[in-house]
């Protein structure tokens, strides 16, 4: 990486990392995040797009952007808005994949394995009898079913493990009278 690419990931870090702590303590990330991947997107397919703007004034640029994307947030409008002022515009696509990068770090990934399928419903009530608001972060939640586990579940959490299976329990009781 040189040292051009290094300072607009840098630019597109900081910024990235402003926007994900406003929109976070205002509530509003999970939105932001379908804005910035529809920015991204747009720019993806658009490679020229920037190469299009750079002919325009700062002012004409703010009216097409404000127009292109109408339909955003007021923080992702306001957002784009204060990047173009500072003539950034350039690492909008980067600022948006850094966003979602941001986003996919704060959130905590939760496998649970049972015997049988069960609702979801089961599963939020046992990751919250577990965790007990243990991490105040927005999680994924993946359920599987395993019938060798013979009944109860596995959850995983990160990187550590629950194990409240009847296979689990079993080779428990197997270890203390081995002992």
């Amino acid at each position: 990486m040189n040292l051009i690419d290094t300072k607009a990931t840098n630019i597109a870090k900081i910024y990235a990392k402003g926007l994900f702590k406003y929109a976070k303590e205002n509530y509003c990330f999970d939105s932001v995040l379908s804005e910035m991947k529809n920015l991204y997107d747009i720019f993806q397919k658009n490679k020229d797009l920037f190469s299009f703007f750079k002919s325009f004034s700062k002012k004409s640029k703010l009216r097409i952007y404000q127009e292109l994307f109408k339909n955003f947030s007021k923080v992702s409008q306001i957002f784009i808005r204060l990047v173009i002022e500072q003539r950034r515009e350039s690492h909008l696509s980067k600022i948006a994949k850094e966003y979602q990068r941001l986003y996919r770090l704060n959130i905590l990934r939760i496998k649970i394995i049972t015997s049988a399928s069960i609702e979801n419903y089961f599963c939020e009530k046992i990751i919250k009898k577990i965790l007990r608001d243990k991490y105040r972060k927005k999680y994924m939640l993946k359920c599987q079913v395993h019938k060798e586990i013979i009944g109860g579940f596995l959850l995983y959490v990160e990187n550590r493990c629950w194990n409240a299976s009847v296979l689990g329990l079993i080779s428990q009781v197997r270890g203390k009278l081995q002992a």
